[in-house]
């Protein structure tokens, strides 16, 4: 070969590498183009397609459907978010927590909102959100646990979900001062724990409160004596690079601040749920369990006729009489649903000690007082009626009048429980039409049902992979 066929040979390979190279640094940045494009969750593509993508986990705290509705604390506050920015909201549960982020890399939703709490490696992944709520870390345990502190912890084994910030948590205190053992588990989740912790197949756990609340009323021999670490933000995630829906998400957190509206969500799934004596709820269930079938297919029956949920009229029973026909109270109510001699009058109950009779005409009572509000939303407009029944309409005109004189917004039931609560006191009830009443009775007697009510709805909640039965769990 002549040295101007190898020069020439050696031209040409170097041409064919430039343009291979060439070729493969276009395939790369096409292929970059595309994926970013595809994946991208910008504002404007957003509000062109119409719709935001929720990402989720379909548990209590979350997202859930209940007579076909969907419903739970992330859910309405992803769809008001949603209406702010003038789209619909689609959502898209995962199976589990640790698919969240991988989930939204890929694409395959907008924003994860799923009582997130970042953690410092999830940072360097995704964006998060300025926090909406701010919660604790609770170590959760049975009662009667020989854990009781941070000293009482050492050389025990604490079980969370791996990667987690619980995790995260539970390392930085174990670096500090405790001596412990952390086992991170990949394919379990705080719920499953929760379970775990009760039955007694492990012995610690970590939650938030929130979602320790809900779970208390399930599994009543659960116990958080302490928590760990500083209180921790939940927020929202996207993915890097979306800054003007992490900009408009922040705006709206704020404004939902400042209205109202994210009290107002916190208050229907979180703010009336009250620790219930582990014994009451057993005695609940047990209650249930032996009175309810005698009087099921009436409170159905009536239930479905007037439009409202069975399960809140048992709820209510309960809370009136505990399913004793034969009850009277100190201020002379008396039969299933606690009737005065005035509203059995009114209702045309001759017979108060018949519990057909009493069933039937407490319910209609409930739907009268019911349909007075009939422009208030659903949550709030059940809150009113119950505490009309419980303490009179007139007592609850009052303080409506009342809240409206004071600032408070009249007809979310978050406002409107706090000056009820305060009828009692002469500076409140000297200018009122109706006068005293021990309005706490009232909020309490709410608040009770709807304990009481969450606990039943669980049977009936859509889940895919898993359901309580709240009746077995005694």
């Amino acid at each position: 070969m002549t040295q101007l066929t190898i020069a020439r040979s050696r031209d040409l390979y170097k041409t064919f590498s430039l343009a291979k190279a060439s070729l493969l640094f276009l395939c790369l940045f096409v292929s970059a183009f595309t994926s970013c494009s595809l994946f991208d969750s910008s504002l404007d593509l957003i509000k062109e397609r119409g719709d935001i993508v929720l990402l989720t986990k379909n548990v209590p705290q979350c997202y859930y459907q209940y007579q076909k509705k969907n419903m739970g604390f992330e859910y309405e506050l992803a769809h008001a978010f949603a209406d702010h920015l003038g789209v619909k909201l689609s959502v898209r549960t995962v199976p589990r927590h640790a698919k969240l982020v991988p989930w939204l890399l890929s694409g395959k939703g907008d924003f994860i909102g799923a009582a997130f709490i970042p953690t410092n490696r999830l940072r360097s992944d995704i964006a998060f959100s300025d926090g909406y709520l701010t919660v604790d870390q609770k170590v959760v345990v049975r009662r009667h646990s020989r854990i009781k502190n941070i000293e009482t912890l050492k050389r025990e084994t604490v079980v969370v979900p791996k990667g987690s910030a619980f995790e995260e948590s539970l390392i930085q205190l174990r670096q500090k001062n405790a001596c412990f053992t952390i086992t991170a588990l990949s394919l379990r989740e705080v719920e499953d724990l929760l379970c775990s912790v009760s039955r007694g197949t492990i012995e610690a756990t970590v939650a938030d409160p929130n979602m320790l609340k809900i779970y208390q009323r399930y599994y009543t021999n659960l116990h958080a004596p302490f928590s760990i670490g500083a209180k921790q933000p939940i927020c929202w995630g996207v993915r890097k690079g979306s800054s003007n829906l992490l900009g408009e998400m922040n705006s709206f957190l704020q404004q939902a601040r400042e209205s109202g509206l994210l009290d107002k969500i916190y208050y229907r799934y979180f703010g009336y749920i009250e620790p219930l004596n582990p014994t009451d709820i057993r005695h609940f269930k047990r209650t249930l369990k032996k009175q309810l079938p005698k009087y099921i297919s009436a409170i159905k029956d009536e239930a479905v006729q007037n439009q409202l949920d069975w399960r809140l009229i048992v709820a209510q029973i309960y809370q009136e009489s505990h399913f004793n026909n034969h009850a009277k109270s100190n201020t002379h109510v008396k039969g299933l649903m606690q009737f005065t001699r005035d509203t059995a009058k009114e209702m045309g109950v001759e017979d108060v000690w018949n519990p057909n009779y009493t069933i039937a005409g407490g319910i209609k009572y409930l739907k009268k007082l019911y349909d007075l509000f009939d422009d208030w939303e659903e949550f709030d407009r059940i809150c009113v009626a119950l505490a009309s029944y419980n303490l009179g309409r007139g007592h609850i005109l009052d303080a409506i009048k009342l809240a409206k004189a004071e600032g408070h917004n009249p007809y979310h039931w978050a406002d409107l429980e706090k000056v009820v609560a305060l009828l009692c006191r002469r500076d409140y009830y000297k200018g009122t039409t109706y006068g005293y009443c021990r309005g706490w009775e009232g909020v309490r007697y709410v608040r009770n049902i709807l304990n009481y009510y969450d606990i039943l709805k669980q049977e009936a909640i859509e889940y895919p992979d898993k359901k309580l039965r709240i009746l077995d769990t005694i």
